[in-house]
């Protein structure tokens, strides 16, 4: 099989304006007032513009070829190539090839008449692998400088540069390399599908940081290499067959998926692993020692989506409590005095027992991403009604439950609190188990 396709796009603006009709019967500028100068005013201003502010050209050719042998060996092989007005001459195509093998073990004679047949009715294992290109993240100028309107100055219209631009960037790349095997047992009443992927995502398009001085914030480069490994399985099971047309049938399913995502080549900064976007944090397992966390680093799972917070070990229930921690240093705390503590405020955990609380003493709650994400299904028909439910589930990552923290911490002295705020310390609740509760910024009033 072999296509092409062509696609170009264009969008253009017009736009006028005119004032001092003497009707909206007529739905034409011409009947409008002619613009006229009175003193410093313009009476009846009109105008017109327009403006050619998109377009896009796309040329694909596409070729694929399917072989199979006896039932048995399966070859799918596929070429695309991919033309893009959005990139520069020279970088306009990529070449995005695809193969597949699969092998129906089932039709092979030896495994017909063997034992395992009668509980294993069908295997195929199959092995994959391609590659697709991305240009989306691309605007439809992002290879050509694009000018705007600066407005008039001293009599003139001006124009300027709002971006800076990379006229050499190149197609994103993805390949992806899978290992699958589709299994039917007790004759296709149960059948299991899984696969495990390995996805490289080669000249990430991104923005990369520059200096100010050159009067732009970033541009569009490609920067990286990232990696997901995953693994994703599906099972269904036929638990009630219809023993005649329009009979009952019952049929149940379930799915779960996994992956994680690695960083393996970044811009070269200086730093160890060129990491970015993250900060340090004091490592449990080696007293004194820092580690980076929460961003990229070269070979490392990525951790943009990690949450790192302070843990706290408690309140101060006692002035002996207070007076053995007199020394701890808060940089969180909104007051003068960081090293100020009340009963009844929280005592928080120190990961390096150095006596000062800030960033670095955070401790790992969880990721933002799930970790583990499926669902099940339910379907059942009977003469001609078909009924079908279906479950999804992720777990394995954290929330942050924005209504109780706002209710809790009570910083605007706007918001309705849980009942947990019964449990807090106080004078007359010495046994409370949180912390003590403050209103807006009364705890700043008191103890400044």
């Amino acid at each position: 099989m072999a296509g092409t396709e062509f696609y170009d796009y264009k969008s253009y603006v017009n736009s006028c304006f005119s004032q001092g009709a003497p009707t909206d019967l007529i739905p034409w500028l011409t009947a409008s007032t002619p613009p006229s100068v009175q003193g410093t005013t313009i009476v009846n201003p009109a105008g017109a513009s327009s403006n050619f502010n998109q377009w896009e050209r796309i040329g694909s050719a596409i070729g694929r070829v399917n072989y199979t042998y006896l039932n048995r060996y399966l070859l799918t092989g596929i070429v695309r190539i991919d033309g893009s007005s959005r990139l520069k001459k020279g970088n306009y195509y990529g070449t995005f090839p695809g193969v597949s093998v699969g092998w129906n073990l089932h039709n092979e004679n030896f495994y017909k008449g063997s034992v395992v047949s009668k509980y294993l009715s069908s295997v195929k294992p199959r092995i994959s692998y391609g590659v697709n290109g991305n240009v989306s993240s691309l605007g439809f100028f992002a290879t050509s400088q694009v000018y705007n309107n600066a407005g008039t100055y001293n009599g003139f219209g001006g124009t300027y540069a709002a971006s800076y631009i990379n006229s050499d960037v190149r197609w994103e790349r993805t390949n992806s390399l899978n290992f699958g095997a589709d299994l039917g047992f007790l004759n296709e009443r149960i059948s299991l599908n899984f696969d495990y992927f390995i996805r490289n995502v080669y000249d990430k398009l991104a923005g990369l940081n520059i200096s100010s001085q050159t009067g732009f914030s970033s541009f569009t480069t490609n920067l990286g290499q990232l990696q997901n490994k995953g693994v994703e399985i599906a099972v269904n099971a036929k638990i009630i067959e219809p023993k005649k047309a329009d009979g009952f049938s019952l049929e149940v399913g379930a799915n779960y998926f996994h992956v994680k995502s690695f960083a393996k080549k970044l811009p070269f900064n200086g730093l160890p692993g060129n990491r970015t976007s993250g900060f340090f944090v004091w490592d449990p397992k080696n007293p004194g020692q820092q580690m980076y966390v929460g961003g990229l680093v070269e070979g490392e799972r990525i951790g943009l989506d990690e949450v790192w917070a302070p843990k706290w070990d408690g309140i101060y229930t006692d002035l002996s409590k207070i007076a053995a921690d007199a020394n701890v240093y808060n940089a969180f705390l909104p007051y003068t005095n960081k090293r100020i503590k009340q009963l009844g405020d929280a005592q928080w955990h120190q990961v390096n027992k150095n006596d000062t609380i800030d960033s670095r003493q955070f401790v790992k709650v969880g990721r933002t991403t799930p970790q583990h994400i499926g669902g099940f299904n339910i379907n059942s028909s009977f003469k001609g009604i078909r009924l079908y439910a279906g479950f999804d589930y992720a777990f394995g990552f954290v929330i942050l439950n924005n209504q109780i923290v706002r209710g809790l911490s009570q910083v605007q002295g706007s918001q309705n609190s849980t009942t947990d705020v019964l449990k807090t310390w106080s004078p007359t609740n010495p046994n409370g188990t949180m912390p003590r509760y403050y209103w807006a910024n009364q705890g700043k009033k008191l103890c400044n």
